[in-house]
């Protein structure tokens, strides 16, 4: 045996010897437990060098585990070739009896205006490895990233401005896929697959050095290990595990406090003294958090984060065609836009109805019950007397020019527009409020009272219980 040289990053180990990376490899698939809980795995093989070492690794305590084995490889279509590459990978597959998924998606139908080629392939990617795990019931994917991979885009997203969490390093799992070579090098494995005689596919475009990733790989790289040492990439992973770490603790302190900034409502409102009693750091990934919390992750980045952390009171930003940020009474509010018109749809008056993101549940009860918090405001409870419907239907839609109600409590009747002004209910959520109406009146709007000739007058009278919530 060789003499072994690895560089020590944390719990990490970046091997560079050949003569050690199977029990390299071994020991990080079960330091990270890579394969616990997995009996179907897929193994995304594109036929480089990177993919077939893993098929290769991967292969033996797969077999010991019992774990059944698919090889996933999808032709981009990008290179006149590449129906040469799914061709070799059905026949390794046949050759060591293990069931092979080849499909052909070309990128370039999936390719948008404003969209890098890299991006589209890798959403098409996604797309196939998706449909791989549910159709054949996976319960994990393998991809061949490796240290190489780690050093790369560090310095890619480095080079971007990204904060620790774009600099962190691929997790070894994470939502579904698994990345057993993490510790171990490109070279590394290419001298291995050289060493046991096994044969990989070449990807001419993987020297393509106008692509950004190719140039950081193969100068980029080797000019920073020419003049600082070969010790660069590992250093690189060192310096991208710490942050791995620091990110994963700081996401916590970001957690909490988005639960303790969040004040509820429709427009998932953000309380703004409490979030800027907090460093500026937890402020900005407290506002990323919340972004993507509701489903506005393209909003995220450095520059739309760093104008919500700067807003003023009355400040209005525009995020997406339909959807901004309003900071008003000491709150930031997401609003999205909303149709105008709302479907109207009728109550069960037994079980759940949806209208819009809410749902409504009804049964009978007995007595009276209130939850009250304010228009819009969820969940809301009210009881209703059920003899007052006399089998009509209860239906809940959007407001309408002229709706009048009678309150519980008054004698005359209130615009509900006048209710909405006093409730300080913003004009902007107004049409996604539900008004519950039978026939040509209005029952109930949840968070406020209900109408006067539906209520319940005995604690022992029979009751439908109505409750709103997201």
């Amino acid at each position: 045996m060789g003499v072994t040289h690895r560089k020590q990053s944390g719990n990490r180990s970046y091997c560079q010897a050949v003569d050690t990376l199977e029990e390299t490899v071994q020991r990080f698939v079960e330091k990270e437990g890579l394969l616990q809980g997995v009996k179907r795995l897929g193994i995304a093989l594109s036929g480089g060098a990177d993919s077939v070492a893993l098929f290769h690794l991967l292969a033996p305590p797969c077999k010991k585990n019992k774990i059944e084995l698919f090889l996933l490889h999808l032709d981009h279509g990008l290179r006149s070739d590449s129906a040469q590459d799914a061709k070799w990978v059905k026949a390794l597959a046949k050759k060591v009896s293990v069931q092979c998924v080849v499909e052909r998606h070309a990128v370039t139908a999936h390719l948008q205006e404003a969209v890098s080629m890299e991006m589209a392939a890798r959403e098409v990617r996604q797309k196939f490895f998706e449909t791989c795990r549910t159709k054949h019931k996976l319960d994990a994917i393998a991809t061949g990233h490796q240290a190489d991979d780690v050093a790369e885009t560090l310095m890619l997203r480095l080079m971007r401005g990204a904060g620790a969490t774009g600099l962190a390093p691929l997790k070894p799992r994470a939502r579904g896929f698994i990345r057993p070579l993490l510790s171990v090098t490109g070279s590394a494995l290419r001298d291995w697959l050289k060493q046991q005689k096994k044969k990989w596919r070449e990807d001419l475009t993987n020297k393509d050095v106008t692509i950004p990733r190719n140039r950081m790989r193969h100068e980029i790289l080797p000019m920073l290990e020419k003049h600082f040492g070969v010790g660069v990439r590992s250093n690189l992973c060192k310096s991208a595990e710490i942050l791995r770490e620091e990110d994963s603790f700081l996401e916590e302190l970001s957690q909490a406090l988005l639960a303790d900034c969040l004040l509820g409502g429709p427009e998932n409102a953000l309380d703004v003294k409490r979030l800027r009693t907090a460093p500026l750091a937890l402020q900005r990934r407290v506002l990323r958090l919340w972004l993507w919390q509701y489903e506005l992750p393209q909003c995220s980045g450095f520059e739309g984060v760093d104008r919500l952390c700067a807003m003023e009171a009355d400040d209005k930003i525009q995020l997406t065609e339909n959807g901004y940020v309003i900071y008003q009474v000491g709150a930031l509010r997401i609003i999205k836009g909303v149709p105008q018109q709302r479907p109207e749809a009728k109550v069960r008056l037994r079980g759940k109805t949806r209208w819009d993101n809410l749902v409504f549940t009804c049964r009978s009860v007995q007595g009276i019950e209130s939850v009250t918090q304010g228009i819009g405001v969820y969940p809301a409870v009210c009881t209703i007397n059920p003899e007052v419907l006399n089998g009509r239907p209860l239906v809940v839609r959007g407001r309408k020019p002229g709706d009048r109600m009678v309150p519980y409590g008054m004698k005359g009747t209130k615009k509900l527009q006048d209710i909405f002004v006093d409730g300080k209910v913003p004009e902007y959520t107004r049409d996604g409020i539900p008004v519950l109406v039978c026939g040509d009146e209005i029952v109930w709007i949840p968070g406020y009272r209900i109408a006067d000739r539906f209520a319940v007058r005995s604690n022992h009278a029979k009751s439908l219980r109505i409750e709103v919530a997201r």
